[in-house]
């Protein structure tokens, strides 16, 4: 048969909605859809498909970014002070060597870290190492308001490195 040749009969190989139509095996697939527009983002991935014409599916960061899809985490961890929590991760280090003891905003002029975590109302002790950070708040503090500032201060520090 013909490529131009319609394989069913009374028909025109054409879609009356959206335009013309391509065979594939004996089956008919839609080459321009507002939905599809059958572009690659280069020729090693599998076809971008979209819900609405111009949006892309959240769908493909599954198979083509997963560094996309990152999260840094911590965990706080207790310690014999209860004025403290030590924040661990296993996605980085909060320093690349050595450890650090802040007592004041003043001290810590030259650590990023260390300033952005005393902004925070209630820190007034930093210690930072490549593994851990320990915050200590002040006893009228409470770790309710303190804890989710301090999370997220360390998680945008681990995502920037």
């Amino acid at each position: 048969m013909d490529r131009r040749e319609t394989p069913w009969p009374g028909r025109s190989g054409r879609c009356e909605r959206n335009g013309p139509l391509r065979y594939y095996r004996g089956r008919r697939t839609q080459v321009n859809s507002p939905y599809n527009s059958g572009t690659r983002s280069n020729a090693n991935s599998p076809r971008r498909s979209s819900f609405l014409p111009g949006k892309q599916s959240p769908f493909h960061l599954l198979h083509h970014e997963p560094e996309a899809l990152f999260m840094a985490a911590t965990q706080a961890e207790s310690t014999p002070n209860p004025n403290s929590l030590k924040f661990t991760t296993d996605d980085g280090f909060f320093l690349d060597d050595g450890m650090a003891a802040y007592s004041s905003e003043a001290d810590a002029k030259d650590d990023p870290l260390a300033q952005r975590l005393f902004s925070i109302s209630g820190v007034v002790d930093v210690f930072i190492t490549p593994q851990f950070v320990t915050v200590s708040k002040a006893p009228a503090a409470d770790w309710g308001s303190v804890k989710p500032d301090v999370e997220t201060v360390l998680v945008e520090h681990l995502e920037s490195r």
